[in-house]
C-alpha cells in the first residue's frame, strides 16, 4: 500500500478581484510578504501547526528591517534542500511559476522544489546533468505524481503549492488540501508602487489614484486564484499563532500596498 498523501497547503497573495499575476510576474512589490512567504514555506511544521522555534527567533528582526532593504528576494539552494535539518518542507509549482523566479533565487533555498510540467523528463535529465544535488529540485508530470513522490520521502514535513493558477486549481480539488495562507493586497495610493504594470505599454506606474479609487484600487491581472467555496473559513488569530507571535501584525501598508495576512482552513 502506498504511503498516505501528506496534507497540502497553498500560499498566495491575491487582489480583491482574485488577481495573482500579470504577464508572468507579480504586479506589486511587498517585502514583508516575501519574508512571510519564506518563513512559512521553509519553517512551518505540519506536525505542530507553527513555525519551528529556531526560525521564529530571527523572524521579528527581519520583519522590522524589511523597510531598510531586507526581504528583497529568496535564497539559493543549500546542499540537501533542508539546510542540514532532519526534516524539510517542499514547494510545488507550475513551470511558468518556476521560470518567473529569477535564476539567482532558484531553486528556493532550504526546501525541496517540485516543478509540475509536461516536459518533466527532459528537464529532470538536464538538471541531473548539471548539479550534484538533484534531489533538491524535481520535475513531475502532475500534482498527483508530485504528492505521491513527497509522500515517500520520510523527512518531508509541510508541503505548499505556490502557483500558478492551474496548479492552484488542481490543489483546491485535491482531497489532501486543507489550508490556505492568504495575503490580501490592495493599492492604498499613499506611496509609489514600483511593481504596478500599465496595461497599455507595460511600463511601471507610480499610483496617481483619485480619492474615489485610492482606498481599494487594484492592479490589472491576467492570472487569477480560484474562487474558494463556503467550506473555507478564516481562522481567527492563526497568523500570530503560526509565527509564534514574532510578527508585529497581520495587517499593514508598505510603499503604497496594503496587505492583510490570513489563514483559511477547509471545514
Amino acid at each position: 500500500m502506498p504511503p498516505p498523501s501528506p496534507p497540502l497547503n497553498m500560499i498566495v497573495a491575491v487582489t480583491d478581484t482574485g488577481g495573482i499575476g500579470m504577464r508572468g510576474a507579480i504586479p506589486w512589490r511587498l517585502k514583508r510578504d516575501v519574508l512571510y512567504f519564506r518563513l512559512v514555506t521553509t519553517h512551518f511544521s505540519e506536525k505542530s501547526g507553527v513555525v519551528r522555534e529556531e526560525a521564529a527567533e530571527g523572524a521579528k528582526a527581519k520583519w522590522q528591517g524589511a523597510g531598510a532593504g531586507e526581504g528583497e528576494g529568496e535564497g539559493k539552494e543549500k546542499g540537501d534542500g533542508g539546510g542540514g535539518r532532519t526534516v524539510t518542507n517542499a514547494v510545488i509549482m507550475g513551470r511558468k511559476t518556476w521560470e518567473s523566479i529569477p535564476p539567482k533565487w532558484r531553486p528556493l533555498g532550504d526546501r525541496i522544489n517540485v516543478v509540475v510540467t509536461s516536459r518533466w523528463e527532459s528537464l529532470q535529465h538536464e538538471h541531473a546533468a548539471t548539479t550534484t544535488t538533484p534531489s533538491t529540485l524535481l520535475f513531475k508530470p502532475s500534482l498527483t505524481s508530485a504528492m505521491d513522490h513527497l509522500a515517500a520521502v520520510p523527512r518531508v514535513d509541510a508541503v505548499f503549492v505556490i502557483g500558478g493558477a492551474q496548479v492552484y486549481a488542481e490543489a483546491l480539488a485535491h482531497p489532501a488540501c486543507k489550508r490556505v495562507f492568504l495575503t490580501r493586497v490592495w493599492r492604498t495610493g499613499t506611496g509609489s508602487v514600483p511593481g504596478a504594470v500599465d496595461e497599455k505599454d507595460g511600463r511601471s506606474t507610480e499610483g496617481g489614484l483619485t480619492p474615489e479609487t485610492r482606498e481599494r484600487a487594484s492592479w490589472d491581472c491576467d492570472a487569477f486564484f480560484p474562487t474558494l467555496g463556503s467550506e473555507w473559513k478564516d481562522v481567527p488569530g492563526a497568523v500570530e499563532k503560526v509565527t509564534r507571535g514574532r510578527y508585529s501584525g497581520a495587517e499593514g501598508e508598505e510603499g503604497g500596498v496594503g496587505y492583510k495576512f490570513a489563514v483559511l482552513e477547509r471545514v
